[in-house]
């Protein structure tokens, strides 16, 4: 494929992605696609996942043949031979990552947590996608403390200085900024914790525009696991199954 065009229709930050000639060039925000110098290419393959309200593309782009739909190559069970324990209600973003996990790693059991307005924690094994969870992701976590009369909200950049083993220094917190800061250090430390201890993974891939927030706690020593960080899995994921498909 020469030139295809990736579209992560999201819950917050909707994307694109160029890849030419198999390599990701640009990304940018869907609404920018207008201004993109794509819309003066010809033989477009594109591929949408739509999770947010779903979007109609410029007439004007040049496909080569009509953009393909996450949404019409899941069957009941399956996606693209890959079979899928869970119900119809899972997300399209986490049913590409997983299946992107599941074609490309040979580490069965393997966890995909994708960090974002959300944070998704998926379960893929040898037999497919078996299941996840969905919790508040770092800034949603944060910005709930604005429903509180006199409480902070704490910027998500001034989370960078709370990183692994520092338990000490946020033990039983005694001012309302350290006591939000002692939260945040828990909620993420006990993320890691469940992964590592209750799914046992062999390998772990962190993905998503805020994965750097979780990423110093899978990092920060040695893992009995192997730790893939790649914060655009979602393009890369679009791009293979599009292929896939196509061949």
């Amino acid at each position: 494929m020469s030139l295809v065009l990736t579209l992560d229709n999201g819950n917050t930050n909707p994307h694109a992605g160029i890849f030419k000639n198999n390599k990701l060039v640009e990304i940018f925000p869907l609404k920018n696609l207008v201004h993109s110098p794509i819309m003066n290419e010809k033989n477009i393959k594109a591929i949408i996942s739509n999770v947010g309200k779903p979007i109609d593309l410029p007439q004007n782009l040049n496909f080569a043949i009509p953009p393909l739909k996450i949404s019409n190559l899941r069957l009941k069970n399956t996606f693209l031979k890959m079979p899928i324990h869970y119900s119809q209600t899972l997300g399209e973003d986490r049913l590409c990552l997983s299946y992107y996990a599941f074609q490309k790693t040979s580490l069965f059991p393997i966890v995909v947590i994708d960090v974002g307005t959300f944070t998704t924690i998926d379960f893929i094994d040898a037999q497919g996608f078996q299941g996840g969870y969905i919790f508040p992701g770092p800034k949603t976590f944060l910005d709930s403390y604005n429903k509180g009369e006199n409480l902070p909200v704490l910027p998500i950049e001034n989370t960078k200085k709370i990183i692994p083993h520092q338990e000490k220094n946020l033990l039983l917190p005694q001012d309302t900024i350290k006591a939000i800061e002692g939260s945040w250090f828990i909620f993420l430390k006990s993320i890691y914790e469940f992964v590592s201890k209750e799914l046992r993974p062999k390998e772990v891939i962190l993905t998503g525009g805020l994965s750097h927030t979780l990423s110093p706690f899978f990092t920060s020593s040695p893992s009995p696991f192997k730790v893939q960080i790649e914060p655009h899995l979602i393009h890369y994921a679009l791009f293979t199954i599009l292929e896939s498909y196509i061949k």
